[in-house]
């Protein structure tokens, strides 16, 4: 008699662990909306409606051992459209989250922010243009930001990039960021390569790079610096690998 009340509890159970959660379903659906508003989207063919309860096996995809979507891995995937639709919220469990070298244009959202689990991020090579959106110095978590490289964003590089102290990689080469390069990039001490080369970046190089001892690749050059190169010649004896400055 015990067995047989024990046996319907052994089918929930099996059932619970081979079908995925509703929340992971949730995030491959709104996957599918992103999907459907791009105008080329050919390479995403195994995101299907039909095919959702296998969101794991889905082309650049990955999931943590619960069934949760922790990356969105997809460069060079000729998808072309916008994040406007990209449900950020529906998907904290990023990690890493990865568009290098795509045609997406527009803006990056500032839902962005709520990525707060968020390790790397690569937006590079597309047609972005805009500038970096502030509730990205939310993403504690960040040891690789190259979001903004090779694209066409503008404006200016926000102090409060001091924040993401984790970073080992910053990446914002060939745009238009203009104004100052600020002091509180010092904060950064992690940070192993550095570069903001071919942007319209001005005013003195900030002493504090000095404070960056961890760096092996250094590239400022290509901007419209002026005045002294601070960091101390025994400073820019540990940067030893690659270093290019501007010339005045």
């Amino acid at each position: 008699m015990e067995t047989a009340y024990l046996f319907p509890t052994y089918l929930s159970l099996l059932t619970l662990c081979l079908c995925p959660s509703r929340a992971a379903t949730s995030e491959a659906e709104a996957l599918m909306r992103w999907k459907s508003s791009l105008s080329s989207s050919a390479s995403l063919k195994s995101w299907s409606v039909n095919n959702i309860s296998n969101h794991c096996r889905w082309i650049g995809i990955h999931c943590n051992d619960e069934g949760s979507i922790s990356g969105v891995d997809l460069p060079f995937a000729d998808l072309a459209g916008t994040l406007d639709l990209f449900h950020f919220t529906a998907l904290l469990n990023l990690t890493t989250f990865n568009l290098i070298g795509n045609y997406l244009n527009g803006s990056v959202p500032a839902a962005i922010g709520n990525l707060t689990s968020l390790i790397h991020l690569d937006l590079s090579n597309n047609q972005f243009s805009c500038a970096i959106p502030p509730e990205i110095v939310r993403l504690i978590k960040l040891r690789f930001l190259s979001s903004f490289s090779d694209n066409e964003s503008s404006g200016e590089l926000p102090s409060e990039i001091g924040l993401l102290t984790g970073l080992k990689y910053l990446y914002l080469s060939n745009n238009s960021f203009s104004g100052s390069i600020p002091p509180e990039i010092g904060n950064l001490q992690n940070l192993m390569g550095l570069d903001l080369s071919t942007n319209n970046f001005s005013g003195p190089i900030p002493s504090t790079i000095g404070n960056l001892t961890n760096m092996w690749s250094l590239d400022i050059s290509s901007n419209k610096q002026n005045g002294p190169i601070h960091p101390p010649l025994g400073i820019l004896q540990i940067w030893s690998t690659y270093i290019s400055l501007p010339t005045n």
